[in-house]
Formats: structure tokens, sequence, C-alpha cells
């Protein structure tokens, strides 16, 4: 169920059950590119029966073009069960815990891209092709470097695996705002707030991170 592209898709009906060999925790549920309707019921149990009163937590989600629940308490156990009655299609879907960085950046701005199809001719035409939601994520005055390695960690993975999409929440107090997106940028520009000669545990970085929405 977890593909890098939205032409791969996974398809059945009824339940989805994620079973763990011990308990785990998480604190977020996404799914994205899929043909849910309705309503589905997220469950956590450390019994696969998933009877009702083993349940460790419950809730009802309404379907979204982006589910996504976030749990900042996060949630232990070694099942997890989505109750659905219906056939459905599901292009990714992540259940796990999130990349959340100790500090919040200094501006997470939003952009809109229109992107348009244009010819030039005695009657000139433009069409709009798509219209992409996206973020500027600036880590204006600084970043401590434990928390740039792991945002450098991440970047490097997507690279490699070929731009693969990620999704990003620019408030986990407003999961709807979440977006599929790639990052927009194949160079890391980085300014060192402290000289390159103070120890690495020490040093301060500036950083920006376009991330636009990709469909």
């Amino acid at each position: 169920m977890v593909t890098p592209w939205s032409t791969q898709k996974a398809g059945g009906s009824g339940n989805i059950i994620f079973s763990f060999s011990s308990p785990v925790t998480i604190d977020c549920l996404l799914i994205s590119d899929h043909t849910l309707t309705g309503t589905i019921t997220f469950e956590a149990c450390d019994d696969d029966k998933f009877e009702t009163g083993d349940l460790i937590y419950t809730d009802t989600i309404t379907v979204a073009e982006i589910i996504c629940k976030v749990y900042p308490a996060g949630i232990t156990a070694q099942y997890f069960r989505l109750v659905y009655s219906g056939a459905y299609e599901i292009g990714h879907c992540f259940l796990g815990a999130m990349l959340r960085l100790e500090r919040d950046a200094d501006s997470v701005v939003p952009i809109k891209r229109f992107n348009m199809q244009r010819q030039e001719g005695k009657r000139p035409f433009a069409l709009l092709d798509c219209i992409k939601r996206g973020y500027t994520v600036s880590y204006s005055s600084f970043i401590r470097n434990n928390e740039y390695k792991l945002l450098e960690s991440m970047v490097e993975f997507l690279k490699s695996a070929n731009d693969m999409p990620l999704f990003f929440v620019p408030n986990i107090r407003y999961p709807n705002d979440c977006i599929k997106g790639v990052i927009d940028t194949d160079n890391l520009e980085i300014g060192s707030e402290i000289d390159m000669n103070a120890p690495e545990s020490s040093r301060l970085y500036s950083v920006t991170l376009p991330v636009v929405g990709t469909y």
C-alpha cells in the first residue's frame, strides 16, 4: 500500500489491519490517492481480535482528499485497524512517527503555483494545466546542528529516491493543511551563523526549503 507514485494503487474491500511483532508508538495516520468515501473508523488494540473492551484507542474519521490525523500524545499498540465496509483503492498509506523538529521554523509561507501551457501566434492562448499549493519553510535566524542533520538526511533520502514525494503538515494543530509535495530545489543552500571552526555540535545554520504540491 506504500507506493511512490499515484498510478500504482492497492485495492480491496473491508477492513485493513496493520500488525507488528511487538507494540509500536505512532503519532500520525495519513492516506492519499484513494477512493474511500464517507467515514472510516481507526482502532488500536493489543489483541488482533479487536474486541470492544480491549480497544486502546478508537477514532471516527471523515474522509477527505488527504486523510491526515495527528496524535501528538502518541498511540502505543501492536495492532491497528481501519474499519471500512466498501471497496477501495489506496495509493499511499502511512502509519508511523512524523519527522517533527523541536524548534518551529521562523516562517512557513504558503505559495500557489498556476502551471500554464502557453502558445504565441496570431491568436495567443493559455491553458491551465494544474494548480499546485505549497509552502516555503525558512529557518532564517538559526537551526541547531542536530535538527539540521535530520532535515539533511530527509532531503538526501527523497532526492536519492528520484524526488520521492513527502507529506508536509505546516502545523500539527491544523492537519487539513497537509499537502503531498516534493522538495522544490536540488540544492541545500546553508548559511552558517557560527564559524565552521566551532565544534559540530555547537554549530548553527540557516536554511530554506520550498515544498510544492504534486498530484
